[in-house]
């Protein structure tokens, strides 16, 4: 006979999402800060995200 054993299902899968969330949100809200200063300006968006 076979015993399966079920296991708590872990919520650190959504921690990380969570947590990546959160750092993608910060690197934007630097880059639009930045934006606003006039520190950032290579003429296109994706010119000025590659920087990063």
């Amino acid at each position: 006979m076979t015993t399966i054993e079920l296991q708590k299902p872990s919520s650190l899968g959504h921690v990380q999402a969570s947590l990546a969330v959160t750092l993608v949100h910060r690197v934007f809200e630097n880059i639009s800060k930045q934006y606003r200063l006039g520190l950032v300006s290579t003429g296109t968006l994706s010119h000025d995200l590659n920087r990063f």
